[in-house]
């Protein structure tokens, strides 16, 4: 009685707990059949109180009840007539709770009993009452989707059976060796299933096939991702095709995911780049990939549908001009009230709107919507695939940079890339209006994950400094000081780009520094030869100089009044020579120029200077207006 009494008083919020409940009471009765009678008979007992009399309460009591009572039914503790006298009794008035205590009971052991051949035909006969008072009793939305799960839960209906595509040998045995197999994770799995992959016949698709598992290894299991991009690296020495149609699919994948428009796009579709994203990053950490590669995809990404047209750039003038003048009439009408109020002391207010610049107010307002010469690529630009509440590209454009990270900052000619890279995506994404949680902690995570790289690795520089110092080898590179900083808006990302922009500029124009030319040798003669030769000159000149100059300074004493007045004629002849030079120059250049201010002559020009002739290469448009003396004097 007390294991009975205990049994009963399974809470009511627990129903998970019946079945465990109903297998104790099962073994129990085994060997105490009074255990299970008892059971039954305190559930009846408590169906009949429940249901006496029309009362809308307590209905987790009453699904407790029938919960158990099917439970005990399916481990033959109960017997089968009792589940159905209370069917019975609920189809009598198939209203209110009564509904629900029996869709319940069907619901837990309806199929149990329809299967059994004692009980078939009674339990098809409920479920076709049941059924008929679906249609004749008007019952609610709620009552009669009860009913009809009931009954499919209890009967579903016959489907057809799923007919499997015919999959050859060749077929099954590299899915298994992909999907299976290299799951492992063990070092000599992957190699194992690398020279399984070379032994094949190579002879039809068998590229088309890794590629496709390989994919689908990646988007269905994440920790997964290393262990493909390691067998795609020990692959690729011997068949590179396979690698070159991993990556095409990917490019295909990321241009229809990033141009389809959000309404029109699966919703699979993101989690599906994102783990190829990923993909992507370890083919670059096991060298598949370089570097241009890496930053043109981001740069793909982010710029894909947003090129500028000269409509945008007249509405962005607009809006320029807009905020300009908006701007301005704001100061002036903050100083027009302060001078119409009359107070007897200065107001701080006043003192400020005194002391504000217009134009410093209009440029600010107005620098939100600048747009420089030379950019191809805006942000702001509408695209239909990518509007201002998707963030799809700037989650891709994390994920891939998250990834290869580490490797990207092992090379000291990556960083600055690298912090270009996360300014461009930082402008991407202060140029939408407002961001949700998961784009965020995206952008969040990706330049933490780049910071804390950067700090191991200036961390272990000493010590590697070490080593190389031990084994007679020069020291490593140092760290380049990038800050990888978090950018507090659009402004100041766009600043970022902008100074990266001018500093491409300035390094071009340093490119296309004169070259100045080697001097001649005569036929037959050392360059060491010439070498002393000018080095002698140099030597007689320096000591005729302090010869003339100790008999200068010896005959200045008896010099003549006469002798003063010839100098200093001579040194104002010299004079006018000169300048009569420097106008021959000038006039030179200015012969040297075009119509429209250019170069002739294409762009290469030459000069003199000190030692010889120089040239210069192509001159970029930047510096085609530039004369060559002006270029000359700069560097």
């Amino acid at each position: 009685k007390r294991l009975v009494k205990a049994l009963y008083a399974c809470p009511r919020t627990a129903l998970d707990l019946l079945p465990q409940y109903s297998r104790i009471a099962a073994v129990v009765s085994q060997a105490y059949s009074d255990v299970g009678e008892l059971l039954c008979q305190e559930l009846a007992r408590e169906f009949r109180w429940l249901f006496k009399g029309k009362k809308l309460h307590n209905l987790e009591g009453k699904l407790r009840n029938a919960r158990f009572l099917g439970e005990l039914s399916k481990f033959r503790v109960a017997p089968p007539h009792l589940v159905f006298v209370h069917c019975k009794r609920c189809l009598e008035d198939f209203s209110g709770h009564a509904v629900d205590y029996c869709c319940s009971l069907i619901e837990t052991c309806g199929g149990f009993l329809l299967r059994s051949a004692p009980t078939k035909e009674r339990t098809a006969r409920i479920l076709q009452s049941m059924s008929k008072m679906k249609s004749a009793k008007p019952l609610n939305q709620r009552d009669a989707a009860l009913v009809s799960y009931a009954c499919d839960r209890a009967n579903p209906p016959e489907k057809q059976a799923v007919v499997l595509k015919p999959r050859t040998e060749l077929y099954q045995f590299i899915e298994w060796l992909v999907m299976i197999r290299l799951c492992d994770g063990t070092e000599k799995n992957v190699e194992s299933v690398i020279r399984a992959l070379r032994s094949l016949p190579w002879d039809t698709n068998e590229a088309s096939l890794i590629a496709k598992f390989v994919l689908k290894l990646a988007r269905s299991k994440a920790d997964a991702v290393p262990l493909a991009a390691d067998c795609l690296a020990g692959l690729h020495q011997f068949r590179p095709e396979v690698t070159a149609r991993v990556v095409d699919q990917i490019l295909d994948e990321f241009d229809e995911g990033v141009s389809t428009p959000p309404p029109l796009r699966a919703l699979r579709t993101a989690q599906r780049l994102v783990a190829y994203a990923a993909l992507l990053g370890e083919c670059y950490n096991f060298s598949l990939l370089s570097s241009a590669h890496v930053f043109g995809i981001v740069e793909r990404l982010l710029g894909r549908g947003h090129s500028v047209t000269p409509g945008f750039e007249a509405h962005m003038a607009y809006r320029a001009a807009k905020a300009s003048e908006d701007a301005r009439k704001k100061i002036e009408k903050r100083r027009a009230d302060a001078l119409m109020m009359e107070r007897s002391d200065e107001d701080e207010s006043e003192e400020e709107s005194d002391g504000e610049d217009i134009d410093e107010a209009a440029r600010i307002a107005s620098a939100l919507y600048r747009l420089d010469e030379g950019i191809e690529v805006d942000p702001r630009v509408p695209c239909p695939g990518d509007p201002p509440s998707c963030f799809l590209r700037i989650t891709l454009c994390c994920a891939l940079l998250k990834t290869a990270a580490p490797c990207l900052l092992a090379s000291i000619t990556t960083h600055g890339p690298l912090e270009s890279a996360l300014d461009d995506i930082q402008r991407s994404f202060f140029a939408k209006p407002s961001a949700p949680l998961g784009p965020r902690y995206a952008l969040l995570d990706a330049l933490e994950d780049v910071r804390r790289h950067r700090r191991a690795l200036q961390a272990s520089w000493p010590r590697r400094a070490r080593q190389a110092r031990r084994r007679n080898r020069p020291p490593p590179p140092k760290v380049p000081d990038h800050v990888y900083a978090l950018r507090k808006g659009w402004a100041a990302a766009d600043d970022a780009c902008r100074a990266r922009l001018a500093a491409n500029r300035a390094r071009l124009m340093l490119q296309h520094r004169p070259v100045a030319e080697e001097p001649v040798t005569v036929e037959g003669q050392r360059r060491s030869d010439i070498e002393e030769d000018d080095e002698d000159d140099e030597d007689d000149d320096e000591q005729q100089t302090a010869s003339e100059s100790e008999s200068g300074s010896s005959e200045s004493e008896s010099e003549s009044d006469g002798e003063e007045e010839e100098e200093e004629t001579k040194a104002v002849a010299d004079d006018d020579a000169a300048e009569e030079e420097d106008d021959e120059d000038e006039d030179d250049d200015e012969a040297a120029r075009t119509d429209d201010g250019r170069l002739s002559g294409g762009g290469a020009f030459t000069g003199s200077c000190a030692g010889g002739t120089w040239t210069s290469l192509a001159v970029p448009p930047q510096t085609a207006y530039l004369s060559p003396l002006l270029i000359q004097s700069t560097l």
